[in-house]
């Protein structure tokens, strides 16, 4: 049986249907999970925890917020998650954050979000998808809308050309 689409699952969530919740938690669990290992290791209980607490305020918001596509509701769900590191960071000590950072540089980390954030909805979608969420092309190409992988692959390939030229350039100047 084919597994229920993100939209129709998101589309249940707004009318009452919270049994909708977990089947959609559990699709992108293991996504985040190497993501957040990378961006936040400060272990896996901490991080499932940020991960739990994340799409619980996602799926809280879907009255409100309508994601036009798949990817558009994995970069609402990535935001909730670093504004949820966000406020576990302020609340360490700065001994922890140390031996925290030396995974990804919060330099490393400030620069790449500003590149990311200078680029368009669909390529920030694509970059976030390939990079951050490891998808295949086929999957991405479902999230984004795209007509085939191999046109999903090519907008991949734009994106973090697009990408690298904005990180070149901050880092340049």
């Amino acid at each position: 049986m084919p597994q229920e689409s993100t939209a129709s699952l998101l589309s249940r969530i707004r009318n009452g249907h919270d049994d909708c919740r977990a089947p959609l938690g559990e699709r992108y669990r293991q996504r985040y999970a190497h993501w957040l290992t990378v961006r936040h290791p400060a272990g896996s209980s901490t991080n499932t925890d940020v991960f739990e607490q994340a799409i619980d305020r996602s799926l809280d918001y879907m009255v409100q917020f309508k994601p036009v596509r798949e990817a558009s509701f994995l970069l609402y769900l990535r935001q909730q998650i670093l504004d949820r590191i966000g406020t576990i960071d302020q609340q360490q000590s700065a001994t922890t954050r140390q031996a925290e950072e030396s995974s990804i540089s919060v330099d490393d980390q400030q620069v790449f979000e500003a590149a990311l954030s200078q680029l368009q909805d669909i390529p920030r979608e694509a970059v976030i998808c390939r990079i951050e969420l490891g998808m295949t092309d086929s999957e991405i190409a479902a999230a984004l809308d795209c007509p085939t992988a191999n046109a999903a692959r090519n907008l991949v390939i734009r994106s973090i050309m697009a990408l690298s030229g904005k990180i070149h350039e901050a880092i340049t100047s």
